[in-house]
């Protein structure tokens, strides 16, 4: 089986997972973050977006947020919020 460990670096890098924090989004949001990125998690419903800071991504580099993907303005908000968290964090980890 080939190794992907190399395929890309996302140390530090934002990750935005859109569709919520189960199955599929959850091990995304999981994986990516094991390798060093920080994750905004969106879904339609706050509480479990915000539930996703239960996997394990609670140490400052990750957050939850609700963002109804068929609205532009939520998505332009959830956008600007991982935006403004991810630079932050970023630049204070430097």
């Amino acid at each position: 089986m080939p190794q992907y460990d190399n395929l890309f670096d996302p140390t530090r890098q934002p990750v935005m997972v859109v569709g919520d924090a189960g199955g599929i989004g959850g091990e995304i949001a999981s994986t990516c973050a094991q390798f060093g990125a920080r994750i905004s998690i969106a879904g339609r419903k706050r509480e479990r977006a915000v539930a996703a800071q239960q996997l394990g991504l609670d140490d400052g580099r990750s957050m939850g947020m609700r963002m109804d993907v068929t609205q532009a303005a939520s998505i332009r908000t959830g956008l600007d919020q991982a935006e403004a968290r991810s630079w932050s964090t970023a630049s204070a980890g430097r």
